[in-house]
Parts: structure tokens; C-alpha cells; sequence
């Protein structure tokens, strides 16, 4: 079974340390087609200096001169993961980092090819997103905007499920799919995209004052905490249905 942060290490007089995926050794080996002789599998589990790290040596190998070997070329498992981040971007990858609960030390590309996962982040302390997403966004965790810079463009979802106050949070002009904001309380503070690819969330609010929508909406639009749009601009185009909390909103 393969763990974060896993990748392989080549059997060669200057060994390589290689990622195409953070979590499967197997697409690491595909991406840089590599024969099962030619490389040894590893898997860095904790942020440390190296006690967590092992290799999946064979029987008549010394799995820590390969170990040693690796620790050559990164002190720790947080500079060893901004390595793996470099490569799997370069084959335009996801990086699947949503076991991080923390960006300390985090350097990401300024621009990611696919989606960016990171679940489980609750603080954007010390976290610089890319300019550009291509896939989707997930900032799960993260209950408050301060600190927080999200990128220019995000060709995808934007999943920001328990943000509870976007004041002060700067969206990108277009976001090209769903974007999920359900546990916000108040409009406050809140500058919408002016164009939404997907479906946009919004279920927390109670109250439409200082709500400003999209121009438009390409899936369906939930405002299931509010009682009535009245006196609510909609947007002037809605690709799905608009549901309140009395149900669905006649178009």
C-alpha cells in the first residue's frame, strides 16, 4: 500500500530521487519508465528528519545505503516534498496534498496544471497559492480568510467548505466550476466572481443584504437559508435552478 509521501529511488552510481505522484508508486514508474530492476520503492510518512523514511529494499540489499542516499540530497521530509511537487507539476499532475495540516516551509509552482488538494489546511499561515489552478481547488479546513491570497484563475471547483467570513478574501474573476461557500453567515465583505462555470453554494446565508451574485451561474444556485430573493439582483444567466429555503425559485 502506498502513503504520503511516497516515490522511488534509482539503483544507479548517483542515485535519483523520483516522484510522478505523491501517493502511488506505480505512476512514478510509468512517468519516467522505469524497469523494475532499475529502481527501489520508498515512502517518507512524517514531517522529519528522516526516522520515518523507509525503502522497500530486497532481500539481499541494505535498504539504509539507499536511505542514505536519499538523505543526501534533502535534510527533511519537507524539502523532499517541495522536490516531489516540482516533478509531479512538470508531468502536469495532481498534487494531492490533503494530509498537510500545516504550509510552514511549503513551496508550490506558480502554476498547477491539474488540481490542488490541500483538505487540511485550517490556517493559510505561511501558505503562498499558484497564480494559476487548471483543475480544482480544495481548501477545505480553512474557517477564516486572513492570510489568504487565492489564485488568479482557478479552471475548475473552488471548494471552500468551512469558510465561515470571506471578508477581506479576493476571488478570481472567473472560477470555471462549482464554487462551494456553504457555511458562510453574512455577505460581509464578499466579492463574487463575475462568472461561475459550475454551481455556486452559498447555504449559510440568512440574510441577502451586501450580496452582490455573478453575472452568471453555469449550474444551479443555493441560497437555501434565505426565506425570499426579493430585492436580490439574480443573475442574468442561471444554467440550472435557484433554490431557497422554501424550495425552488420560479424562473
Amino acid at each position: 500500500m502506498c502513503e504520503f509521501l511516497s516515490g522511488v529511488v534509482t539503483m544507479e552510481r548517483h542515485p535519483r530521487v523520483l516522484c510522478g505522484d505523491l501517493l502511488h508508486h506505480e505512476e512514478t514508474v510509468r512517468q519516467y519508465q522505469l524497469k523494475p530492476e532499475n529502481y527501489r520503492e520508498w515512502e517518507w510518512t512524517k514531517d522529519d528528519d528522516g526516522k520515518s523514511l523507509t525503502v522497500r529494499a530486497t532481500s539481499d540489499e541494505n535498504p539504509n545505503v539507499l536511505k542514505s542516499a536519499i538523505l543526501a540530497k534533502f535534510a527533511n521530509r519537507r524539502e523532499c516534498l517541495n522536490d516531489c511537487i516540482r516533478q509531479v507539476n512538470e508531468f502536469g499532475g495532481d498534487l494531492w496534498l490533503g494530509r498537510l495540516t500545516s504550509a510552514e516551509g511549503l513551496v508550490l509552482p506558480p502554476a498547477v496544471g491539474g488540481t490542488l488538494r490541500l483538505n487540511l489546511l485550517a490556517s493559510a499561515k505561511g501558505l503562498t497559492l499558484p497564480n494559476t489552478v487548471g483543475g480544482s481547488l480544495y481548501l477545505d479546513s480553512l474557517t477564516s480568510a486572513e492570510g489568504l491570497t487565492l489564485p488568479r484563475v482557478v479552471g475548475d471547483g473552488l471548494w471552500l467548505y468551512s469558510l465561515a467570513s470571506a471578508e477581506g478574501l479576493t476571488f478570481p474573476q472567473t472560477v470555471g466550476g462549482y464554487l462551494y461557500l456553504g457555511c458562510l453567515k453574512s455577505a460581509k465583505g464578499l466579492t463574487l466572481p463575475q462568472t461561475i462555470g459550475g454551481t455556486l453554494r452559498l447555504d449559510g446565508l440568512t440574510s441577502a443584504e451586501g450580496l452582490t451574485l455573478p453575472q452568471m451561474v453555469g449550474g444551479h444556485l443555493y441560497l437555501s437559508g434565505l426565506t425570499s430573493v426579493e430585492g436580490l439582483t439574480l443573475p442574468q444567466k442561471v444554467g440550472g435552478d435557484v433554490y431557497t429555503k422554501l424550495g425552488k425559485v420560479p424562473m
